[in-house]
């Protein structure tokens, strides 16, 4: 069980249905939130906390099953949990924010379910792998930018160039003999480049040799 601690006081600056940070996390949550009881029986896909006959934007709101809000109709309550969506996102929060609001540890909801810490946390890794987003940045900093579950744009990396799985050329070139350096093998005195040529000649026999 979940509990919901605040509502819109109002819905400015918020974005509603088709933007697709809010919709993609709205997805999310009815996920996490799917197999509560109250789910269907309320119109109340987010499993929001009754507060009060106009909540989140919607009227004709009543105290459901559980202490949840009981929305007149599956839409309302769709714009309901997005409209909660936005104001959080509106205020600044990343995902560890926005859940450690959302679904706080360590509080019980009017049906005599309790929130932990783990429980929370867990809710915000799924969350955060769903949407491919970083839970310590900021929503509001990507909701203009975000395109889905693909995006890439916020997921913490470090330097690429320290991840390369690719190998350095330039290690193995510095390492070759130069042309202007001289070697004794048995008796015989030869430059680096004609050690290059011999090495050359050596593999592409063996080449041959293989394909025939």
């Amino acid at each position: 069980m979940y509990l919901r601690l605040s509502s819109p006081s109002g819905l400015s600056g918020f974005r509603g249905l088709g933007d697709t940070l809010v919709q993609s996390m709205a997805a999310a949550i009815r996920q996490m939130e799917g197999t509560n009881p109250n789910f269907a029986a309320n119109n109340n896909p987010g499993n929001l906390v009754y507060i009060g006959p106009n909540q989140n934007g919607q009227t004709g709101v009543l105290p459901g099953a559980g202490g949840f809000a009981m929305f007149p109709s599956a839409a309302s309550g769709e714009a309901a949990l997005e409209s909660q969506i936005q104001s959080q996102i509106n205020s600044g929060q990343n995902l560890t924010q926005f859940f450690n609001q959302y679904a706080p540890s360590g509080t019980c909801n009017a049906a005599g379910g309790c929130q932990t810490s783990a429980a929370t946390q867990n809710y915000i890794n799924f969350v955060s792998g769903q949407l491919g987003v970083d839970p310590s940045i900021p929503l509001n900093s990507i909701q203009g930018s975000y395109t889905g579950s693909a995006y890439a744009g916020s997921v913490s990396g470090g330097d690429d160039s320290s991840s390369s799985s690719g190998f350095d050329l330039s290690s193995i070139l510095s390492s070759l003999p130069g042309s202007d350096s001289s070697y004794s093998i048995g008796g015989v005195v030869l430059s680096g480049s004609d050690l290059f040529l011999l090495g050359g000649v050596v593999v592409l026999g063996l080449v041959v040799s293989a394909i025939l």
